[in-house]
């Protein structure tokens, strides 16, 4: 029996609908294919660029002169930089050990305190101690540390950076030794910073201008003098500050109510 001619007009019909639903799914699959390139070209240059950054962070903490370190919740020392050797010790001696071994035992008990606090609550504030080293000798150091958690909010490890400030230290306490000597002495001592106000000024100097030092550091002459008395001190202050070079200069004033004058 042969097919009619409405029969044949469906199963073109139908044949029509079959080929344009097959180019729009062919399409779909040219622009998935093209989306999918796309996609490994970027994926493909993230992970070239994760792999040069990770490079650049790797050399950054090879050659830092600070030690980083990684050390888990209960104090055992994980990872340590190249510059940890001139603390004395290679890392191999080191790590699987509690940093709390390595501080001076006066101040174990301050450590722990601030690193526990520091694990527990996630905050971030330099803590300064002595660190023993091999040869029983010890080096000032200054340790900022950062808690990384776990998805569930637990700590995991702390990572961060102690840094040797040994010579700080010494230059501090030069610094409390020149001011305890400058107090000490019968003459009026005074610092000033660039813009002339007082630093600091000893015990001399209080009692010479009837002023606490308390009052004083911050002001400048202005808060001593007249107006007029205060920019002729400054002026003086300013050019022997320009020149470097000593001077000296005999000046004289009203100070609450007082006639002083000082070399």
């Amino acid at each position: 029996m042969e097919p009619d001619n409405t029969t044949i007009a469906e199963l073109q019909r139908q044949l029509a609908e079959k080929e344009a639903e097959l180019g729009r799914v062919s399409n779909e699959l040219v622009g998935i294919k093209e989306e999918l390139t796309r996609v490994t070209a970027e994926r493909s240059q993230a992970e070239e660029w994760l792999g040069e950054r990770d490079e650049h962070f790797r050399l950054f903490v090879e050659q830092s002169h600070d030690v980083v370190y990684s050390v888990a919740p209960d104090g055992i020392i994980n990872y340590l930089s190249p510059y940890f050797a001139s603390f004395g010790y290679s890392t191999e001696e080191v790590i699987s050990r509690n940093f709390i071994e390595f501080v001076a035992p006066e101040q174990r008990q301050h450590v722990i305190e601030s690193f526990e606090t520091g694990t527990r609550d996630g905050t971030s504030f330099p803590t300064v101690f002595k660190w023993m080293k091999k040869d029983g000798d010890h080096v000032w150091v200054e340790v900022i540390g950062n808690t990384i958690y776990d998805d569930s909010g637990n700590p995991v490890q702390q990572v961060g950076v102690m840094r040797d400030i040994s010579k700080r230290k010494e230059q501090e306490e030069k610094n409390r030794s020149l001011l305890l000597l400058l107090d000490t002495a019968d003459a009026e001592c005074f610092i000033k910073d660039r813009d002339g106000k007082y630093l600091y000024v000893n015990r001399a100097f209080e009692e010479q201008f009837g002023v606490k030092r308390e009052e004083l550091i911050g002001k400048d002459d202005t808060f001593l003098f007249n107006p007029e008395l205060a920019a002729e001190l400054q002026i003086n202050d300013q050019r022997i500050m320009a020149s470097r070079k000593k001077e000296a200069i005999e000046e004289a004033g009203i100070v609450q109510g007082k006639h002083v004058t000082y070399r």
